[in-house]
């Protein structure tokens, strides 16, 4: 994560930690109200943005 103030060690943890919540946000998902086409399409959002760490 250069330019973020970070050091690698905090930058790793905090990545760890991020893709380690992954299945729970996608459970929080599929429990809320949002129409399944939404749902989806934050299942994708969840997957790019994942993808890019």
């Amino acid at each position: 994560m250069q330019n973020s103030g970070l050091t690698d060690v905090q930058s790793t943890f905090l990545i760890k930690r991020i893709v380690s919540a992954a299945p729970a946000w996608d459970s929080l998902i599929e429990l809320s109200f949002l129409p399944n086409k939404m749902k989806d399409a934050y299942r994708q959002l969840l997957k790019i943005r994942l993808a890019r760490l």
